[in-house]
């Protein structure tokens, strides 16, 4: 499983993979920096709609992917 953190002050959306990454499964985030999505069953599916948000800068997680 995969979700996707939406970034609000650095304008990103990343995709983390929910299963090992530390960042997506303690997902605390201040409502107004940001928010996370998910979870979607595969990478294409997350980084489809990371695309989606219309955030300028559109990452994996270099800890998880």
């Amino acid at each position: 499983m995969y979700h996707v953190n939406e970034d609000y002050p650095t304008n990103r959306a990343t995709v983390h993979d929910s299963s090992t990454c530390s960042h997506a499964q303690i997902r605390q985030k201040k409502p107004e920096n940001g928010q996370w999505h998910g979870p979607f069953e595969s990478f294409d599916e997350a980084r489809n709609f990371a695309r989606n948000t219309g955030r300028r800068d559109i990452k994996s997680c270099p800890d998880c992917i």
